[in-house]
């Protein structure tokens, strides 16, 4: 698992499998669009825009940040 950030960089998480689901353009279709104008004008992005953002910087940072220190640390 995050075989693809550690070949590439934070970008591979796009790669890996729940990503690719949470990212599929159909995971999010059954958000009203209510809900989806809403999400939009709180945080200037689309769902899917800010599921795309959030998976870099808050899942494939922190991991590529992990494997660095138990490389370090071994």
């Amino acid at each position: 698992m995050y075989r693809g950030m550690t070949l590439k960089d934070e970008s591979g998480i796009y790669d890996e499998p729940f990503a690719k689901m949470l990212l599929h353009s159909s995971y999010f279709e059954h958000l009203s669009k209510s809900v989806n104008d809403t999400w939009k004008e709180l945080s200037q992005q689309n769902v899917t825009e800010f599921f795309r953002q959030s998976l870099l910087q808050n899942v494939a940072r922190a991991v590529i940040e992990m494997m660095r220190y138990i490389t370090c640390q071994l």
